[in-house]
């Protein structure tokens, strides 16, 4: 963790580092820090995993983990792994346009679905671990939108009480997830009604099954039981419980979706460590697709991690663990306080 590890070569402890970057954030966005300076900071790191992208790459000891991500999609019978209204075309070839495969036979394969994308991000308050917030990331993963996550694990610090202050309800218990939308002044609880207004608002208006609401009674318990068994029987609460840390000041980026096993092992780090971050959801038949393999010159891959406090851009899951780890988590003190 970051105040036990030195820069090669340097002597300079990885904590300097970390609020060096973090005072560099606070200044104008015209001075935030350059991808050239995310590459100087992640070879003084010296990672242990390879940041170098790699589709589909695991290291042996890597598998069990991605393994038991790998059954929640399977439970939740791929929802959230297309877009809303997913379709497949044959076209001729454009060099232009991502495709899932390379052309055959003079054709090239084009994914489309439901984009209806706001200008503003959503914001969501969500906890990892909560089968209910699963669904709604589903939804949202579904719709191709960008969400501003406000992780709120078990005893943490920072966004149960943003929210409580926010509702002044300082004595009443609130529950996740909580949805605000900036592009329309909509506020709301109820996982079921966040699905409901999401679909309207960016969808085709249709709830999809797998997403059924509470008044579907026979959809609706397949649906949650199937959600809770992927949140907690195959992953045993991974990124429900808070892990001390020093959150960085701007939200990160992260260009995922939600059924790929290597964006949930990444986002569980950054709600346990209590970090904010925007998914761009980037689901089969997504536009997001497109922009995402228009900014990395040609290369779709996810997780795709984009750290704006210290420049930071970084293709495959562990490496993104490791460095969340090393940049933003606080060690226990092996001092007993007085």
């Amino acid at each position: 963790m970051m105040a036990r590890y030195r820069c090669p070569g340097t002597g300079i402890p990885t904590i300097e580092i970390f609020f060096k970057a973090r005072a560099n954030s606070n200044i104008g966005s015209s001075q935030l820090p350059t991808k050239a300076d995310g590459d100087r900071l992640l070879q003084s790191l010296n990672l242990e995993a390879s940041t170098e992208p790699k589709l589909a790459y695991a290291k042996l000891q890597d598998i069990p983990n991605l393994l038991t991500a790998s059954i929640t999609p399977v439970l939740r019978a791929a929802s959230g792994v297309f877009a809303q209204d997913y379709k497949l075309d044959l076209i001729a070839p454009d060099a232009t346009k991502y495709s899932y495969l390379p052309p055959i036979q003079g054709r090239q394969l084009l994914e489309s679905g439901v984009y209806k994308p706001p200008k503003e991000p959503i914001i969501l308050y969500e906890l990892e671990s909560c089968p209910f917030c699963r669904k709604v990331r589903e939804a949202c993963s579904m719709l191709s939108l960008s969400v501003t996550m406000k992780p709120t694990p078990k005893n943490g610090r920072i966004f149960r009480q943003e929210l409580q202050n926010k509702l002044g309800t300082t004595n009443k218990k609130i529950t996740f997830p909580y949805l605000i939308d900036p592009n329309t002044g909509v506020n709301m609880f109820e996982s079921s009604d966040i699905i409901s207004y999401l679909f309207k608002m960016y969808g085709n208006g249709s709830v999809p099954w797998t997403l059924a609401d509470t008044q579907q009674s026979s959809d609706a318990v397949l649906s949650t039981v199937t959600a809770g068994l992927g949140v907690g029987l195959t992953r045993i609460n991974a990124g429900g419980n808070y892990e001390t840390s020093q959150p960085p000041s701007l939200p990160l980026q992260l260009w995922a979706y939600e059924g790929s096993p290597f964006c949930k092992i990444v986002r569980e780090r950054l709600s346990s460590l209590e970090i904010s971050h925007t998914v761009v959801f980037t689901p089969r038949g997504s536009m997001n697709r497109q922009l995402l393999w228009e900014r990395t010159g040609g290369r779709f891959q996810v997780p795709f991690l984009v750290d704006p406090n210290t420049g930071v851009e970084l293709f495959e899951s562990q490496a993104m663990c490791e460095y969340l780890q090393r940049m933003y988590a606080v060690a226990d003190s092996p001092v007993e306080f007085l």
